[in-house]
């Protein structure tokens, strides 16, 4: 099980546990489905900070984890709530995300605006000019329809 003798269990250690016939039978007989923890080893080893899978257990956590995992454990209110904490925790990871890329696209607009000799006109983020004909941005109608008369 502990493969490198560190006292924890890391991902790739649990990968390897599943590929051994021997220990996907053990766990089948208590109630793991062992086909189905592949899936889980991601959300099972992402660290708290959500950017990497290097989350490593004590061998007694590990043990309590999987079996945590079994079929006829069911959804008790901590199950609950802890998904409740990871989804908020994706949430905001997502959206802090989405902010830095919208962050960019503004610099990048702004960047092609000057580029094009463009002053920050509200022209300038609702049009591209091709053949100095302007087709908004807004109108996917207008750019399907425009498509076919070059």
């Amino acid at each position: 099980l502990d493969t490198n003798h560190d006292s924890l269990i890391s991902k790739e250690e649990f990968e390897c546990l599943l590929s051994n016939p021997v220990a996907a039978k053990a766990l089948q007989e208590v109630g793991v489905d062992a086909v189905g923890l592949v899936d889980y080893a991601d959300v099972i080893f992402e660290n708290e900070a959500g950017d990497g899978y290097d989350k490593a257990f004590t061998v007694a956590d590990f043990i309590q984890v999987v079996l945590g995992l079994r079929g006829t454990c069911t959804a008790t209110v901590k199950d609950i709530v802890d998904l409740r904490k990871y989804i908020r925790h994706v949430t905001f990871r997502s959206e802090a995300n989405l902010e830095q890329t919208s962050s960019r696209l503004m610099r990048i607009e702004d960047k092609l605006d000057k580029l094009l000799g463009l002053s920050g006109s509200q022209q300038s983020r609702n049009s591209v000019y091709k053949k100095n004909t302007p087709i908004s941005f807004t109108s996917q109608a207008s750019i399907d329809a425009g498509a076919g008369q070059d």
